[in-house]
């Protein structure tokens, strides 16, 4: 993962995705769609019509994991498309930036210690507590991602990982999981 200053994306606060690494992305892997189904399959990325959170967040999961179904007109004819988000089978094709404080704006103004882009989708947050500090315990960093869910939801629907540590002990859930459910994230 490449570290990257969130000062150097240029975006709207409000903009949960970096729209320009997407863009260019989604064109880079779909080289043999128009710009018009790349666009399209944008709009729906951007635009998930669904009542929650969960649901919406389970659409942009079948998008990332399955590509955007799109139907485009080219030269007065109906053509139909997949638009991938991700290249599974060529790691290399994709960015991995990791972003420290990247600020946000939805129903209150936030702040991620840590955003992972996959693309320019966020796809992990991770929130950091000091354990040198006697009253941030890991269930702080629990609450704060769940409040954070309730104050920008946007960023939430790209979210495939909830990542939270007070750098002794970390765990790792999605939108979904309890506290109790975050399980300890272990290495080799």
């Amino acid at each position: 993962w490449e570290n990257v200053d969130a000062n150097d994306i240029e975006r709207e606060f409000d903009e949960p995705l970096d729209l320009e690494e997407v863009r260019m992305r989604m064109s880079m892997l779909n080289r043999d769609l128009p710009p018009v189904a790349i666009n399209e399959a944008l709009q729906k990325v951007r635009n998930i019509e669904m009542a929650n959170l969960v649901k919406r967040n389970a659409v942009f999961t079948k998008y990332l994991q399955c590509g955007v179904e799109v139907t485009y007109t080219v030269a007065g004819q109906k053509k139909a498309g997949l638009v991938k988000l991700v290249d599974f089978a060529n790691k290399d094709k994709n960015s991995f930036r990791v972003v420290r404080q990247w600020k946000t704006r939805g129903f209150a103004n936030k702040r991620f210690d840590l955003l992972f882009l996959l693309n320019g989708f966020p796809v992990a947050i991770a929130e950091l507590k000091s354990p040198t500090s006697e009253t941030a315990e890991i269930t702080d960093a629990y609450l704060q991602l769940r409040n954070y869910m309730q104050d920008v939801p946007e960023t939430f629907v790209f979210n495939q990982l909830c990542v939270i540590s007070n750098q002794m002990y970390s765990r790792v859930g999605t939108i979904t999981s309890g506290e109790d459910r975050f399980m300890e994230w272990k290495t080799a």
